[in-house]
C-alpha cells in the first residue's frame, strides 16, 4: 500500500519505534502475536510547539481543511462515511454519555446479580 511513499512511511516508524529506543524491528517480530513472551514493543512520542513553526488559526484553519477534504471525498454509496483520527472515538463517547448499550443476554445476566445484591437495575 502506498507504494515507495508508503515504504518510506513503514520505514521511518521502524526507525522511530524500533531502533531509537532500542525495541525490536520489524524484520526481527515472528512468532505468535499472543505470545505471553515480551513482544520488545517500542515507542515513540513526540511533542511539537506548533507557534515555533507557524501562527496557531493558520495551522487550525489547515486541520480543518484537511478533515474537510476527508469527508467530502467521494466514496461508494454502501461505505461508511470517512473520519479522521479520534472521530469514531469521540462519536462512541457521545453516544456512551446517554447510557452504554446492552445486549439482551448481558441484560439477562446483569439483572439477577442486581436483584441478589440490591442495586437497581434501570429499566
Amino acid at each position: 500500500m502506498g507504494g515507495h511513499k508508503g515504504f518510506a512511511l513503514a520505514f521511518m516508524i521502524d526507525i522511530l519505534t524500533g531502533a531509537l529506543p532500542g525495541a525490536r524491528l520489524s524484520p526481527q517480530i515472528k512468532g505468535d502475536p499472543l505470545d505471553p513472551e515480551p513482544q520488545g514493543t517500542g515507542h515513540f512520542l513526540i511533542a511539537i510547539n506548533v507557534e515555533a513553526i507557524r501562527e496557531r488559526g493558520g495551522y487550525e484553519r489547515s486541520l480543518e481543511e484537511l478533515a474537510d477534504s476527508v469527508h467530502s471525498a467521494p466514496r461508494a454509496d454502501w461505505a461508511d462515511p470517512f473520519m479522521t483520527p479520534g472521530e469514531p472515538e469521540a462519536r462512541a463517547a457521545a453516544e456512551r454519555a446517554r447510557g452504554i448499550p446492552l445486549t439482551r443476554p448481558t441484560v439477562e445476566l446483569l439483572r439477577p446479580l442486581g436483584e441478589e445484591y440490591g442495586v437497581p437495575f434501570p429499566a
